[in-house]
């Protein structure tokens, strides 16, 4: 019964300091950067979306706090390293270019280098083995005109 209590009364504190920062007004070049976040951040509510798929009600306090900070003037890294300290590296939606992320990148290169080589090597050994065209020598002309009156004669009968 407790926790209920506690959880109730927290959402209606992130709700009650939620409707001071909606009422600002965003400027179309700080709307921009935040839509280019919230694709760029996984939600920590929704498991496999994205913050601006994201359909809670948390996603959306969180969105406009993302909003009010770059309204307050302050960068898209900083509100990334933030995010990074409270949620960890998996709020990321693409992974940095530094540590593991490192090995992540690479990986998906390797995986499609890969790939790639192994369609064309298959490419090139099927088309190796391809049947090649008979060539006509002059002393076949004998077998293939027994060919001809065996054809014939098959479509008299």
């Amino acid at each position: 019964m407790m926790p209920k209590i506690a959880v109730s009364h927290l959402v209606t504190l992130c709700l009650l300091l939620a409707a001071p920062i909606a009422a600002q007004e965003t400027t179309p070049a700080v709307e921009l950067e935040a839509r280019a976040l919230f694709t760029s951040i996984m939600s920590p509510y929704c498991p496999g979306s994205l913050l601006n798929e994201c359909p809670s009600s948390q996603a959306a306090v969180l969105r406009e706090e993302i909003r009010a900070r770059l309204l307050a003037g302050d960068t898209r890294e900083q509100i990334e390293a933030d995010l990074i300290v409270t949620y960890g590296e998996g709020i990321l939606a693409s992974p940095p270019f530094s540590g593991f992320g490192v090995l992540s990148w690479l990986g998906a290169v390797a995986i499609f280098l890969g790939g790639l080589g192994a369609a064309s090597s298959w490419l090139r050994r099927r088309r190796q083995a391809a049947p090649r065209e008979p060539t006509i020598h002059g002393d076949d002309t004998d077998l293939q005109q027994r060919m001809r009156d065996e054809i014939n004669s098959d479509d008299e009968i």
